[in-house]
């Protein structure tokens, strides 16, 4: 099982997965601040209007 490891911004959550991976789940999008539809959380895109959270991961990841 994974390890929260921060939320970026509301709605944005990044895990760190037991192969070392990381994982954006993107819950209530910052952008239009709707729910997502849940096939798409772990998906890291809205639903709605198309967000990409997974572009929060690559500049989380360059200051860590």
């Amino acid at each position: 099982m994974g390890k929260l490891i921060s939320k970026p911004t509301p709605g944005v959550e990044i895990w760190d997965e037991d192969d070392g991976t990381k994982l954006v789940l993107l819950v209530k999008c910052p952008k239009c601040g709707k729910e997502n539809w849940a096939p798409n959380v772990a998906r890291g895109i809205c639903s709605w209007c198309g967000y990409d959270a997974n572009e929060l991961l690559t500049s989380k990841t360059r200051e860590q």
